[in-house]
């Protein structure tokens, strides 16, 4: 797959895209093993003290298995490029190389109008929290049911949000309403 363009902020936007769905491929793979072994983590259901984040601020708190965690994903199988392409006088590439199971999380993503996971009942699974999440509640997982936009099936996620809006240089916490 190859992205083509002339517009010199695409490389941010490509990249912004890659962690994104980097993040959401860990919660979706973290989701499919907590399913199934949910005794095998810590875990406990609280309010989730940043508010606006999940409905009814209710969100199981879950602490992440220690570094490195890649037992979380599965095995991989095979892999395709992703290639994102600056045309102008020369050309510049960056390639990503992405797993071939992240055309699941693509399928589980259009079922479900944007979240990473079909195990929960609706509820999402978040590998990665606000700054003021992890503040309040460490650098966990939580599973809770996200902020929708009104009047709209897509689910939109602060914390996403925040992620995708902020640098990763210098990040600081969006005020969603």
């Amino acid at each position: 797959m190859t992205l083509l363009t002339g517009d010199e902020a695409v490389f941010d936007q490509f990249w912004k895209a890659i962690l994104l769905i980097h993040g959401h491929y860990f919660s979706m793979s973290f989701a499919d093993v907590y399913a199934t072994q949910p005794s095998k983590y810590a875990a406990k259901q609280e309010k989730f003290l940043e508010e606006g984040i999940f409905e009814n601020d209710d969100a199981i708190i879950i602490q992440k298995p220690p570094l490195p965690c890649w037992d979380v994903l599965p095995p991989p199988n095979c892999e395709i490029q992703i290639h994102c392409m600056l045309l102008q006088q020369a050309w510049t590439r960056i390639t990503y190389s992405a797993e071939l199971g992240m055309r699941r999380l693509l399928r589980i993503k259009g079922q479900t109008g944007g979240l990473n996971t079909d195990r929960f009942n609706g509820r999402n699974c978040h590998w990665y929290l606000t700054i003021k999440g992890i503040h309040h509640h460490g650098d966990n997982i939580a599973i809770g049911n996200d902020v929708t936009v009104p009047d709209r099936a897509v689910h939109i996620c602060p914390i996403d949000l925040e992620l995708s809006l902020c640098s990763y240089l210098n990040p600081m916490p969006v005020k969603y309403e």
